[in-house]
């Protein structure tokens, strides 16, 4: 597909602006973590699937696949690693099956296990693969099974769950574009439920959160044109608020709504709190980039650090002047301790990190609310 690795290094970036809008011995040595707050990682690794599961009264939060922190093809991982609420470090997971480094993979905590979802590899000769394969891996966390294959591939995804049974795919792209599918698995059945269309522009790198049966999908980028041949792509500003529906099959009835204030961002982080009705991303980068940090115009990404708040309840966009993290390159949010937390990704000078970047849910005051129009 050649749009991460090299085929859109050169390629100069556009914005588009609508007028609405993720068992084996290593030395896991670290200092021991303050009260609430996770321990750093045990390497630096961005682009990494990040997820967490509640099972029998224990908290799991894991990490897996992404890029090393010399951003090469050599550092492409498939390491995974593991946090359990009783402990204090984290733990050695086996590496995810495949043999090789993966990218833009997602994870999601869904029926009493962790999921490992697609991503891409790159070969020797920088031609790249969306992978089909979902894994699954639960208690006591020594090996994973292959619990299915996407019907189509996608890496750059969004992924959620939906009523602890269905895990639900957003666009993303695969091979060689973007795709219009939000593809629908039932954990329950282990069948795939049939396509429905997204009516957004198809994108990757986009953000995703859902709240019982309401989504929300923001951003991404999209392929505009050609020019001699190559790939245009541009930062694509949107927002798609979805309804689930279930009867008498599935479907998602969709509305776009007003965008975000600022400009369309490129991975970020997502979560939703339900004891607030809100949806909240964090991080990611207005300048999208390959997958060193260094912008398709040439200019090296720099992550953004304020908060878009989306309230689900009163339908509109919170005003805040909340500074998170600056964090980009995210594949997933966690919720511990009263904290939003990223698992390392990209900071700034696009280093990048083994810490955890992180919000206290008691400092994200807001100051009022802007009305979203359909």
């Amino acid at each position: 597909m050649m749009k991460q690795w090299m085929g859109k290094s050169t390629i100069a970036l556009l914005f588009i602006f609508f007028t609405l809008a993720y068992s084996k011995t290593v030395d896991l040595t670290s200092s021991d973590p303050l009260p609430n707050q996770l321990p750093n990682l045990p390497q630096a690794v961005s682009n990494n699937a990040a997820a967490q599961v509640s099972i029998a009264g224990k908290t799991y939060i894991a990490s897996f696949n992404g890029l090393g922190k010399e951003k090469d093809l050599a550092s492409l991982t498939s390491s995974a690693y593991l946090f359990e609420s009783d402990q204090k470090q984290w733990k050695a997971l086996p590496n995810v099956p495949g043999n090789q480094g993966v990218l833009a993979s997602s994870a999601v905590g869904l029926n009493g296990a962790l999921w490992v979802i697609g991503g891409y590899t790159v070969a020797k000769d920088h031609s790249e693969f969306s992978t089909p394969h979902i894994y699954r891996i639960t208690p006591p966390w020594d090996h994973y099974q292959l619990e299915t294959q996407m019907p189509t591939p996608v890496d750059d995804t969004v992924a959620l769950t939906w009523k602890q049974r269905f895990l639900v795919l957003v666009s993303g792209w695969s091979n060689d574009g973007n795709v219009d599918l939000i593809q629908l698995y039932d954990a329950k059945q282990k069948v795939w439920q049939p396509s429905i269309k997204f009516p957004g522009q198809t994108v990757f790198g986009h953000s995703g959160a859902i709240l019982n049966d309401k989504i929300l999908i923001l951003d991404g980028v999209g392929v505009v044109g050609r020019i001699n041949g190559k790939r245009q792509f541009a930062a694509i500003s949107q927002a798609w608020l979805g309804t689930i529906q279930s009867s008498p099959t599935i479907h998602i009835d969709w509305k776009r709504i007003s965008d975000h204030p600022g400009k369309p961002r490129y991975r970020m982080g997502a979560i939703s709190l339900a004891q607030n009705g809100w949806m909240i991303f964090l991080g990611g980068s207005e300048n999208p980039y390959n997958y060193n940090g260094i912008g398709y115009d040439s200019v090296p990404s720099e992550p953004a650090s304020s908060l878009l708040i989306f309230d689900v309840n009163q339908q509109c966009w919170l005003k805040n002047k909340i500074q998170g993290p600056e964090v980009m390159d995210l594949r997933g949010l966690i919720l511990w301790k009263q904290q939003i937390s990223a698992l390392g990704g990209m900071g700034k000078n696009q280093q990048v990190l083994d810490k955890i970047s992180e919000i206290k849910l008691q400092d994200m005051q807001v100051e009022g609310c802007i009305p979203v129009q359909s």
